[in-house]
């Protein structure tokens, strides 16, 4: 079935969405329409779920920014939201229901109206940044991929000028979780010899110019097809993974960071420095029950027994995450990496491409 024949529209239009979405909000006095379509979803399963949907605009408090979306990125993130997997994880994302009923932590777009007690932005700010945490659960309260979505003003910052709206919608979550890796799990140095596996996605491209910028003599780890782009990013060599077993390579690496999980940190201690790190940034989508959980208790045991140190992301959220990432994106340290675009009613179809674990940059959603 097209992706566009798995979403449909609810009805009736003052439906409210998951709570946000308040049936008698009145629509700031610049949005003429007070009817706005989002993509939700009530169950947990695969794109199937999904329905272009119409909703009120947001109600803005105070202490809020509501912003008119105009591109929003999708991450691993969101196919886990929407699937439920893996199943450990819905402690966290809801037992029976998913705690969230949208998509897209990341985004960009205009300011539309702001709280009383906001003094950053004004109307018509272009600004980009990424939606909320849910309040008391670790998880985000993903609801990028609509016309309008409402923030905390610590959620988003002024979009660099040099950029479009599809590219800053492409850089928060990954471009951060690269920052996390790098500058404050690890550190590159001049010199520092960097292995990024998965060096064509969002987080390796990301990964690879920030540890080029800093220094670092970087190795690459993609598909034929992405060679010449992970070249581009500045990698000083590539490894073709359909080709060569980049964890027999006999290179000695300061630093892997691992964005795919196709061996494990044992095999890639075979090409690791006796004092390197070994990070680890996925969650793969083949065992839906507990997901990495037992490659990280692995993982901890045998820490215990090695020089090298073998860890995983786990860096909290905090507000200096976004000014990093604006001052690389402004000096053109690093650059987003937009693979492909969809219209809003093809969200479906960027979804079922995000399941495959294969895609090239980012995948933006134009609002």
């Amino acid at each position: 079935m097209a992706a566009v024949q798995t979403l449909r529209r609810t009805a009736p239009l003052h439906r409210t969405v998951g709570g946000d979405f308040h049936p008698v909000a009145p629509a700031p006095s610049n949005v003429k329409d007070p009817r706005v379509k989002m993509i939700g979803f009530d169950r947990y399963g695969g794109s199937e779920v999904l329905e272009l949907r119409a909703a009120m605009v947001p109600r803005v408090g105070d202490h809020d920014v509501l912003v008119r979306v105009r591109a929003a990125s999708l991450n691993p993130y969101d196919w886990h939201l929407m699937t439920g997997y893996p199943r450990l994880a819905r402690l966290d994302l809801g037992l029976v229901r998913p705690k969230v009923s949208g998509l897209g932590a990341d985004l960009s777009g205009e300011v539309a109206e702001v709280g009383g007690a906001v003094t950053e932005f004004a109307p018509g700010d272009e600004v980009y940044g990424r939606c909320d945490q849910v309040p008391g659960a670790a998880i985000m309260d993903t609801r990028a991929v609509a016309e309008f979505v409402r923030v905390s003003p610590s959620s988003i910052r002024q979009k660099p000028a040099h950029l479009s709206h599809e590219e800053a919608a492409a850089a928060p979550m990954a471009a951060i979780t690269a920052v996390q890796a790098l500058r404050h799990v690890s550190t590159v140095r001049p010199g520092t010899r960097v292995l990024v596996n998965g060096a064509s996605g969002g987080v390796g491209t990301f990964a690879v110019q920030l540890a080029v910028a800093d220094g670092g003599h970087v190795t690459g780890v993609c598909s034929t097809a992405n060679v010449d782009l992970v070249r581009e990013l500045g990698a000083a060599e590539v490894i073709d993974y359909t080709t060569t077993d980049a964890t027999r390579t006999g290179g000695l690496y300061d630093i892997v960071l691992d964005n795919v999980g196709n061996a494990s940190a044992a095999r890639w201690r075979r090409v690791m420095a006796s004092d390197g790190t070994y990070i680890m940034s996925y969650g793969r989508n083949d065992n839906r029950t507990l997901g990495p959980f037992g490659l990280l208790v692995r993982q901890f045991v045998l820490n215990r027994f090695v020089s090298q140190r073998l860890t995983s992301l786990q860096e909290p959220r905090r507000a200096e995450d976004l000014d990093e990432l604006t001052a690389l994106l402004e000096s053109r340290a690093i650059r987003p990496v937009v693979g492909r675009t969809h219209a809003m009613a093809d969200t479906a179809a960027a979804m079922d491409q995000m399941g495959t674990e294969h895609t090239r940059g980012k995948l933006v959603i134009t609002i």
